[in-house]
């Protein structure tokens, strides 16, 4: 039965080997989403930084790309948007009970499938 689940091949053999690390990364990541459902709050607040430290960073590599890009439109649009990025990233850093709430905002407005009063 254990030769059908792994076959004699490299990555079967890899597989074999890494399995209990597997399993105990699974059990990991069953504990930290438990963890999250217990404590919202901080769950919240680790995402919201997340995103922030996310934003922040793309938008300093964007700035400092937007030297390499040719052509004056999209120069001056990754131009635009870096400081965009960079801002919003420095807002939920630190600001993160109100940028939670703002992306919970963008999120709840993203999702909507039509808008309100008006059929497809």
């Amino acid at each position: 039965m254990s030769d059908m689940l792994f076959p004699d091949n490299q990555f079967g053999h890899q597989l074999r080997s890494a399995s209990d690390k597997l399993m105990w990364l699974g059990i990991a990541m069953i504990l930290l989403g438990v963890a999250a459902i217990v404590f919202p709050l901080v769950s919240t607040l680790v995402a919201t930084g997340f995103i922030g430290a996310m934003l922040l960073v793309a938008g300093c590599l964007m700035l400092a790309g937007s030297f390499a890009i040719q052509g004056t439109g999209p120069f001056f649009g990754a131009l635009l948007f870096s400081p965009l990025s960079i801002g919003a990233g420095m807002f939920l850093l630190l600001k993160p009970d109100i940028g939670a709430a703002a992306l919970t905002l963008a999120l709840a407005t993203s999702s909507c499938p039509a808008p309100c009063g008006r059929e497809r």
